[in-house]
């Protein structure tokens, strides 16, 4: 599966960052609010300029924490799975181990996995997830996953574009996709607002999405 974090780990993530702001004067993370902690996060990410001094000075914990993320950027990338973070909280945890990942040099980043594991955790899951989804940075690391999955996935079968030796079954998903991709996204939309309502005007629209994609899968084979 790949490095895990328990709760512990997540407050060592927590005293590394924090240890990082005060050699570098910025503040102190822990005491931050989780906008402000999303935007360091953030610029850190984009920024091109490493963040942590070699010569840090650190506590066995967060030395800890520093010699995991050095090992992992040593080891084969297919030899790792995900990064899993137990006891999730909110979208700075999995940006925090996006941030250590990138100071850390490893050229392919581990897939970072929140688990919720509170019923509180459980039940704030969904703003933590869209509040990611609202970022651009987590958008575009997402689209890297997914390019990086395809590429791969053509070196196995030895072809330039997917499904190279069928023609015909290509050319019927681009034509699909053009008004199915469309009803996909707004069936989304309407699934999450259902969550929040018991609207049943919500419901006719779903079942006509469910209806409409059913009947573009039918006439495109």
């Amino acid at each position: 599966m790949g490095p895990q974090h328990e709760p512990d780990g997540l407050r060592e993530l927590s005293s590394t960052l924090q240890a990082i702001e005060a050699e570098l004067g910025l503040g102190s993370y822990a005491q931050w609010p989780e906008d402000e902690r999303l935007r360091f996060l953030l610029d850190e990410l984009s920024s091109k300029r490493p963040l942590i001094p070699h010569d840090l000075p650190a506590s066995n914990e967060v030395r800890e924490v520093l010699d995991t993320f050095a090992m992992l950027s040593s080891l084969p990338r297919d030899s790792l799975g995900a990064y899993v973070i137990s006891m999730a909280h909110q979208p700075s945890d999995v940006l925090a181990v996006e941030l250590l990942q990138k100071e850390a040099g490893i050229r392919q980043p581990l897939r970072v996995v929140p688990l919720f594991e509170t019923i509180r955790d459980l039940r704030a899951s969904q703003h933590v997830v869209t509040s990611l989804l609202d970022l651009q940075w987590y958008r575009d690391r997402i689209q890297d996953r997914l390019d990086e999955v395809e590429q791969r996935l053509l070196q196995v079968l030895d072809q330039e574009v997917l499904l190279e030796h069928s023609p015909t079954l290509r050319r019927s998903l681009e034509l699909r996709r053009a008004y199915l991709d469309p009803i996909n996204l707004i069936q989304a939309e309407l699934l999450r607002r259902q969550r929040l309502t018991e609207d049943e005007d919500l419901q006719d629209a779903l079942l006509a999405t469910v209806n409409g994609i059913a009947a573009g899968l039918k006439n495109t084979g």
